[in-house]
Formats: C-alpha cells, sequence, structure tokens
C-alpha cells in the first residue's frame, strides 16, 4: 500500500512538472511571436530550398551517430561491449521516445532497458549514460570557452559573458579529471561515499578519444545550422554559428521547457541578435533547424521494431 502512494505521489509529480514545462514553453513562444511578425516568418520558411534543408539533415544524422560512437568508447571503458550496429538504433530509438514522451530522461530509461535485455548490468549501463552526458556537456562548455579567439565575437558579446563561459569550462574540466585520472578517482572513491564505484576511469586515449568525438559533434552541428543560415540569405560566418549553437545548446539543456522550445527560440534571437539579425529570421532557423532534427528523432521510430526484436549481443 505504502509502495502504491509512493508511485501516485510520484506520478503526480511527473504530471505537474511536465504541465509545468509545457506551459513556459507556451508562454515562452505566444511572449516571442508578439514581438515578430508571423508572416514575414512563413515566407522565409517558403523560400527556403529544399536542398539545404536534407543537407543539415544529414549532418544531424550524422551528429547523432557520432554521439552513439562517444556512447561506445565510454561504454567499453565499463566492459560493455556493443558494436555500432547495436548502440546506432538504439539512441535513435531514445531520440524518438524522448520527442513523445514526458519525462527528462526517457530516452536514457529506453537505453538502460535494451541494453538491460541484452546481459548488461543497471549500474555499468547507468554509468556510461551519464558519462555520454557529461562529454556532451563538457564539450559544449570548452567550445564556448574558446569563442573569444573570434575578433567578431569578442566585439559582439559582452565581456562578462565570455568569463562566465570559460570559468565554466575552467570547471566542467576540474569535475571530469575523476573520470580519466586514475589518482583523482582512487581517492575520490575511497573518501566519499557518494562518488559512483561503477565508474572505471578512462585511459588517457579513451577520453580524448571521447572528448575528440564531442568535439566533432559541436562542430558538425553548427555546420547544419550555417548551412540553413545560408538558405536564408544571413551571410553569418560559420564561427559564429560554432559560439551560438553551443550557447543555445546550454540554454536547452535546462529541463524546464518542453524539449527546449520556446528557450531554443528565443535562444537564436539573442544569439543572432548579436550580429545584426533580425528576429524572423532568427526563428525561421531556429523553426528550420528543429524540423531537421525532429525528423532524425522520427528515424527512431523506423528502427524501433527491428531494435526490439534484437534480445541478444551479436557485435
Amino acid at each position: 500500500m505504502e509502495g502504491n502512494k509512493i508511485k501516485s505521489r510520484s506520478g503526480l509529480r511527473n504530471l505537474v512538472f511536465f504541465l509545468f514545462r509545457a506551459l513556459l514553453s507556451g508562454f515562452l513562444i505566444v511572449l516571442i511571436l508578439r514581438k515578430v511578425d508571423p508572416g514575414e516568418i512563413l515566407e522565409n520558411l517558403r523560400a527556403f530550398p529544399a536542398s539545404m534543408w536534407f543537407a543539415a539533415f544529414a549532418l544531424f544524422l550524422f551528429v547523432q551517430f557520432l554521439s552513439s560512437l562517444r556512447w561506445k568508447i565510454l561504454a567499453e571503458s565499463l566492459g560493455i561491449k556493443e558494436g555500432l550496429s547495436f548502440l546506432f538504433p538504439c539512441a535513435l530509438s531514445a531520440n524518438f521516445f524522448s520527442l513523445f514522451l514526458p519525462g527528462t530522461v526517457t530516452g536514457d530509461v529506453i537505453k538502460l532497458l535494451y541494453l538491460g535485455r541484452r546481459g548488461h548490468g543497471k549500474a555499468g549501463i547507468a554509468a556510461s549514460i551519464l558519462l555520454d552526458r557529461v562529454f556532451g556537456l563538457f564539450s559544449l562548455v570548452v567550445i564556448l570557452g574558446l569563442s573569444p579567439v573570434d575578433p567578431v565575437l569578442r566585439s559582439r558579446v559582452p565581456f562578462m559573458s565570455h568569463l562566465a563561459v570559460v570559468c565554466l569550462s575552467l570547471g566542467a574540466l576540474f569535475l571530469t579529471l575523476p573520470l580519466w585520472w586514475e589518482r583523482v578517482f582512487r581517492l575520490l572513491s575511497s573518501r566519499f561515499s557518494f562518488y559512483p564505484r561503477e565508474f572505471v576511469t578512462l585511459k588517457t586515449t579513451g577520453f580524448f578519444a571521447a572528448f575528440a568525438v564531442s568535439l566533432s559533434c559541436q562542430v558538425i552541428s553548427a555546420g547544419a545550422h550555417y548551412i540553413i543560415s545560408l538558405g536564408l540569405g544571413l551571410g553569418v560566418t560559420p564561427c559564429f554559428f560554432v559560439f551560438a549553437v553551443p550557447a543555445v545548446g546550454i540554454l536547452t539543456a535546462v529541463p524546464v521547457s518542453l524539449h527546449g522550445i520556446g528557450i531554443r527560440e528565443g535562444g537564436f534571437v539573442w544569439a543572432l541578435g548579436l550580429v545584426g539579425i533580425e528576429p524572423e529570421k532568427a526563428l525561421a532557423l531556429s523553426i528550420t533547424a528543429y524540423s531537421a532534427a525532429f525528423v532524425v528523432g522520427l528515424c527512431g521510430g523506423v528502427v524501433y521494431p527491428f531494435l526490439r526484436a534484437s534480445r541478444t549481443s551479436n557485435d
């Protein structure tokens, strides 16, 4: 009986949080649309070349593949031996369910479920998923920390904003040290009971391999947005998107809105506004990029039936 009450409270809490996120997303979208011309946004979307949309879609799909490769590198450090022929469709399916089901960790639950069916321990799977998230966030913050190298960004973005992301970069580096520096790992795991003992220290080569893949994901994602900007005739340099896309990614990573809707659009309006792009074009870019990424998520629904039939490891 007590267990049912706890589940009921948890379900109610999740529902309230979901409704809050949905309402916040709706409020932000209404707030943004009140300050723009929707007709101009639609005109930009209608004039967008289909070939460039497919190019952006292909790049987003490739980013998903690289993310699966990063997950594979990290999972292997935890003794989870799986090939990309399984991990890639598994990640796609996780992305698909994240699009349509409430909850901030829905995709992670799917990964946990299907790797568990293949005989891997839950603690190791959870650790690999958490590591994957850490490296994704780490690469975002590091790229933002390097953004002052670009003179255009240095002149447009306030100094305190750059200082904040540099500090975040240093903090991210410090937090990930235990994942690959053996002495730090052993010290923390022996001194602090809350430290996840399921983790094993990444070798230096494994750390840099996962980090390099993470950086590649961010650069290619920026490239996809740059292609979209070309289709919209924005005239923004590629280097700018290496800053703007991670900056918006950091904002949408905070789970207070529904799939980042509203925050993403507002983020692009702010970022592109720094270089003089009108909000209508910024919103057209955001919508186009999200549509391509959304279709990548739909691909997970296509591979899901085949993934469900796979119960044992073949790789």
